[in-house]
């Protein structure tokens, strides 16, 4: 069986759960969708870590949305926003810094 994988983004962090989804703008001529996925553990994004491939790796969208739900939801607001933070039980719109 050959699994694909199609639009890809950053997961940065590994302690689960996503606490943050970003829209950047996409690297073109790439699948890189420019979405970025922050986990708990993950540094504040204005905050340039010594080695980011030591934090973030390459995630494909359509799996991570099939295997969590709610980031579906997550990805809508920050595709409209730019970013969502995940507050009080509920992913929410932000414009603002990293919560």
């Amino acid at each position: 069986m050959k699994i694909e994988h199609g639009r890809m983004g950053l997961i940065i962090g590994s302690a689960r759960p996503i606490v943050q989804v970003e829209q950047q703008p996409p690297v073109s001529d790439s699948p890189d969708t420019g979405i970025r996925l922050y986990c708990t553990d993950a540094p504040l994004p204005d905050v340039e870590p010594d080695d980011w491939f030591a934090i973030a790796r390459p995630i494909c969208i359509h799996c991570i949305a099939k295997s969590h739900p709610t980031i579906g939801r997550a990805l809508s607001l920050a595709k409209r926003h730019g970013r969502a933070v995940f507050v009080d039980g509920a992913w929410r719109p932000s414009k603002g810094e990293f919560s």
